[in-house]
């Protein structure tokens, strides 16, 4: 067996697993080929003990290989493991010494990731112990999981201010069935054209968990949008309202420039008639 905690291999939002490659140190039989399954596990609890009894089964593929030795194997078999669990292997071959068969798992004594586990109930070894403890500490068994991961991070893992976005208040206390206004400004200054998002954490000491609403740590997404700026012309500007006659209006009543002008063109007509 090896043990993978996804969050310390950077998969924090968990894995779906496709396939698993391991190592073929000898594998021998009586009638030329061995049944083998592929076990996938999550811990139960997480930081529990690596026990049957703690383990979650997730899925399980099983095959029939043919006698080689030192090769390399490749099992398809599917199973998803939830964000922040430990994900467990296993590559398992029944008793078959009546049938003349014998497995070795491949291994070598270069650097491991984590330990490397052997059980065997018909052995003596009922529950996953580390090679290391049964006398072969340079016993690491060859194992590659491949799968598909989101390696987005989790929102609020990684906290840090956001730029383009202020707060008031940024703390506060409130009395069962109330509630507090929070005023969110965004300020897009001197930021080039895009969309810029993130993600508002409001931490309280609410005893359910989160995240979610009226929990503990409520997630609030934020999105500012950015476009260039539109150039205006203003080619000439014409009265909202239809102009007022002219006849019979105040010279007093007009601009002083406008009034001017007008007196000396009424002085004009009269001239003219």
């Amino acid at each position: 067996l090896r043990v993978f905690d996804l969050a310390a291999f950077g998969l924090p939002n968990g894995m779906d697993v496709t396939q698993v490659e391991f190592g073929i140190e000898d594998a021998l039989s009586g009638s030329g080929s061995q049944p083998l399954t592929v076990n996938l596990y999550v811990k139960t609890n997480p930081v529990g003990p690596l026990t049957y009894a703690n383990l979650t089964s997730i899925g399980t593929a099983n095959v029939n290989i043919s006698d080689q030795s030192s090769t390399l194997y490749t099992v398809p078999v599917a199973g998803s493991a939830p964000a922040g669990s430990v994900l467990v292997v296993e590559v398992f071959t029944p008793n078959g010494q009546a049938g003349g068969n014998m497995f070795f798992i491949g291994s070598n004594a270069a650097g491991q990731t984590g330990p490397s586990y052997l059980a065997a109930a018909d052995c003596g070894v009922p529950e996953p112990t580390d090679t290391a403890a049964l006398g072969y500490p340079n016993m690491h068994i060859v194992m590659n999981v491949t799968g598909d991961a989101d390696v987005t991070p989790a929102a609020c893992s990684a906290l840090a201010d956001i730029p383009w976005l202020s707060l008031s208040p940024t703390n506060g206390a409130n009395a069962g069935g109330t509630d507090t206004d929070v005023t969110v400004t965004f300020d897009s200054t001197g930021l080039a054209a895009g969309t810029y998002t993130g993600n508002l954490c409001v931490d309280s000491d609410d005893p359910d968990p989160g995240p979610g609403n009226e929990t503990d740590l409520v997630v609030v997404p934020v999105t500012l949008t950015v476009t260039e700026p539109t150039a205006v012309t203003l080619d000439g500007l014409s009265a909202a309202q239809a102009p007022l006659p002219l006849a019979g209006l105040p010279l007093a009543a007009l601009p002083a420039a406008a009034a001017a002008a007008l007196g000396a063109a009424y002085v004009w007509r009269r001239q003219r008639h």
